[in-house]
């Protein structure tokens, strides 16, 4: 939960640890608006024979240099149709990060608001170019705008700051960032006829007005996350229309901490009350807006202070014809609320991360979901059983992902559950498996971070698997704890020969420099000895353009270098030995090095070599939940 109406917010930035998490995350390529959309009520003014092209050609071409920023600067310059064409690559996805680039595009916009309410038509309007907008301010920027504030809440002379001076600049602060959010929003309503993605990173608080307005723009794919409300609203007309159209919707909110307190409050004082959480009719309001369309639904909401109490959807008639992707993240829903998302048409499942003891009948109860392809189980729930009847129901999936945080380690219930549901050998249609099992937490505890060979041997016997990604251990931190041995690991997956994507995650190693040393200290210690300044000389084909990962207590550079390069080419060794067993494997992941490969152009039948697809280590995070969950 956050603070009401409080830009300092903005200006922390949130924790990632020192993990790199960068593979699989570019964007997704800006393709431009055809001509005729971007410049409405015009006629091309140009006579050449470029001009003379269909829109789709045209559109084509700009593409091809969508990078390039001086040629489409160059391009817009020739004349006013290639100005148009120019702004339909350049402002097809804008981002509004607080900077004053995006503040005085934002102005910009806003201004044209003003121009088509006086039954104008903007000149080279920029707000018909824009596919996709993405409301993010970055902390950096924000910290920029108002160092003043900034020093006064956490520099080093904030002692020197009375409270009603910094209460001023709060106030002035939150001012200017409303009124800029102010003119965001004008313009995303207003001007985009074309806007088809609306992304909101913003915690600031949001009231009924805010969305007033963007459920009236044009996009029909929105994505909210950690957004906070400021109060408890229903959303319906007069204050939206009948309807929101949306296709899809990532929605991730909360309640600032004055309107939790006040309903925390209100629980407090009567304990014999199980009531609703607060915002059960926000959401049922917004779902009767968009059920009728939604094909996907990724939906999370935790509230510390109502943590006790579920999301209810009991007094809405809804129904959800056209739901094909659903994504449960960490939320409390009513078995009734989660009855209502099991519909027939899902082909996209992930069941939320929750104490599922409600659910469980639901589970039970069900009816297998015929169409389904994909089930993602981010936490196993004890007891087990209605969720091992629920998984048997969909043994015709193709992609089947399991994480198990049990503890612990002689209770994991992927050895004692899981393996032995594979072993029947009754998914036949299975072509990607995730099986991850550890603990969510970091603690001191000892665990034995291992997957059994009779575990390994079954997963062999899977024949049709395409994508196979195992985690031991702990799931996050610098904690590394599965010791693997890639050479068992080769003899017991050697008959899966569709495989074509293969990540172990959360693997470690010996230490050769200092035997004795835990394992799961391999890659913070990044220990050099004799081995490693060997191995490090070795591949002198691959350019040393490798950077280590370190923060500022790295004394010797030098060594880390060392280290990252005879680390990067054990792994890519181990990768080879893999690709030989492998003939279709494409991509690899081991050793946090995202590793593919490449055929010799002398010899067709010599041995591929491995070929490492990043400078540094690599977690792919995102990558690894985009390909064998279902994203983020």
């Amino acid at each position: 939960m956050m603070s009401v109406h409080d830009v300092t917010d903005l200006m922390i930035t949130s924790f990632d640890g020192n993990a790199v998490d960068k593979f699989g995350r570019d964007a997704s390529p800006r393709r431009c608006l055809l001509l005729e959309s971007v410049m409405p009520n015009r006629h091309r003014a140009s006579s050449c024979k470029l001009f003379q092209m269909p829109s789709e050609i045209l559109a084509e071409i700009v593409d091809m240099i969508a990078d390039d920023k001086s040629s489409l600067s160059s391009l817009a310059l020739v004349n006013s149709d290639c100005r148009y064409l120019a702004r339909s690559c350049q402002f097809a996805e804008i981002r509004f990060d607080y900077s004053i680039r995006s503040l005085c595009l934002f102005a910009h916009l806003a201004k044209e608001v003003y121009e088509i309410k006086r039954g104008e038509v903007p000149l080279y309007a920029i707000g018909t170019c824009v596919r996709r907008v993405i409301f993010a301010s970055d902390p950096g920027c924000v910290r920029a705008a108002h160092p003043e504030l900034y020093s006064s809440i956490f520099g080093e002379r904030r002692d020197a700051y009375t409270d009603e001076r910094r209460n001023d600049l709060r106030k002035g602060s939150n001012t200017f960032y409303e009124l800029a959010r102010e003119c965001s929003i004008l313009a995303i309503s207003h001007t985009m006829p074309n806007l088809e993605m609306l992304a909101w990173e913003d915690s600031y608080t949001v009231d009924q007005e805010f969305f007033k307005a963007i459920s009236r723009s044009s996009a029909h794919h929105l994505r909210l996350s950690r957004m906070t409300i400021h109060d408890t609203f229903r959303l319906e007309p007069p204050l939206t229309a009948d309807a929101w159209p949306l296709r899809s919707l990532h929605l991730n909110l909360n309640l600032a901490i004055s309107a939790s307190n006040s309903a925390e409050s209100s629980i407090s004082n009567s304990p014999d009350v199980k009531s609703k959480h607060p915002l059960s009719s926000f959401f049922g309001t917004l779902f009767q807006l968009c059920a009728p369309t939604l094909e996907t639904l990724h939906w999370s909401h935790f509230d510390i202070k109502l943590h006790s109490q579920v999301v209810s959807l009991d007094e809405f008639p809804l129904a959800f014809p056209r739901l094909q992707h659903l994504q449960l993240g960490l939320i409390r829903i009513d078995p009734l609320t989660f009855s209502m998302l099991l519909v027939p048409t899902l082909k996209h499942l992930a069941l939320p991360r929750c104490e599922f003891k409600s659910l469980k009948g639901c589970l039970a109860a069900s009816e297998p979901l015929r169409d389904l392809e994909s089930l993602v189980i981010s936490c196993l729930p004890r007891p087990y059983d209605e969720m091992i009847t629920f998984i048997k129901k969909h043994n015709f999936v193709r992609k089947l992902s399991i994480h198990d945080n049990a503890r612990p380690p002689g209770e994991q219930g992927l050895d004692f559950l899981i393996i032995p549901i594979l072993a029947e050998g009754l998914f036949r249609n299975l072509t990607c498996l995730s099986l991850q099992c550890g603990t969510l937490d970091n603690d001191d505890r000892p665990m034995d971070a291992h997957i059994s060979e009779a575990a390994l041997k079954t997963i062999g016997k899977i024949e049709s698997l395409e994508r196979l990604h195992l985690s031991v251990g702990f799931s996050f931190g610098w904690k590394c704890q599965w010791l693997i041995d890639h050479n068992a690991m080769r003899h017991s997956l050697a008959t899966l020969k569709k495989l074509t994507m293969l990540a172990f995650e959360r693997d470690t190693y010996r230490i050769s420099a200092m035997p004795s040393m835990a394992p799961e200290l391999y890659y913070s210690a990044r220990l050099v000895g004799n081995d490693e300044r060997e191995l490090a000389e070795m591949r002198s084909d691959i350019v040393k353009n490798d950077q280590h990962i370190g923060g500022e207590d790295d004394e010797d550079d030098e060594d880390d270098e060392i280290w990252e390069r005879a680390h990067r080419n054990r792994m890519l060794t181990e990768a080879e030995a893999y690709a030989a067993l492998f003939p279709q494997l494409e991509w690899l992941l081991c050793g946090q090095r995202p590793i593919g490969f490449s055929k010799s152009v002398e010899s067709s039948t010599a041995p591929r070599k491995a070929v490492p697809l990043t400078t540094q280590r690599d977690e792919c995070y995102t990558f690894l939940q985009e390909t064998f969950g279902l994203g983020e």
